[in-house]
């Protein structure tokens, strides 16, 4: 059976550094998983990114207050976590779990809000995680959101 790098990457990253890694069918398929979150939300926010959603008067700002609030609070405190990881022994299992936990619940608000969401509050959830893949690795190139169309076995 063939993993692509970036699934191993991911599963490396889903690994405490300083210890032993377990390196099994399932921690396999749960970095499978985990990338298949993050492919299947920046397909999603690609696109919502071309439909014409400035066209609309409300289309680039808070739609569903409460919702986008709570939204863009989720993205800041992730972005709290994911840096108090980093700096707590390069965890970066706790990073990516705080990540996966955003994006989730990404996915759980455009489910809610239907066809009227904060477009550019999504598009920045999806900017800030194609950044912290690049920076671990996962992503590459020149991309501003998500995995390159090509080489996807790189």
């Amino acid at each position: 059976e063939h993993h692509s790098a970036r699934q191993l990457r991911m599963m490396f990253l889903l690994q405490e550094w300083d210890k032993p890694m377990n390196f099994s069918d399932q921690t396999v398929e749960d970095a499978k998983s985990k990338e298949a979150t993050f492919k299947n939300f920046f397909q999603r926010v690609k696109a919502l990114m071309r439909e014409d959603y400035l066209a609309d008067p409300n289309g680039v700002g808070f739609r569903k207050k409460e919702q986008d609030h709570a939204l863009l609070e989720l993205l800041l405190q992730t972005q709290d976590e994911v840096h108090n990881a980093l700096l707590d022994n390069f965890d970066t299992r706790t990073a990516v779990l705080s990540m996966i936990n955003l994006v989730a619940e990404a996915n759980k608000y455009l489910q809610e809000v239907g066809d009227k969401p904060a477009v550019l509050l999504i598009r920045k959830i999806a900017v800030y995680s194609t950044q912290m893949l690049k920076v671990f690795g996962v992503i590459q190139g020149t991309d501003d959101l998500g995995f390159p169309l090509t080489g996807t076995l790189i």
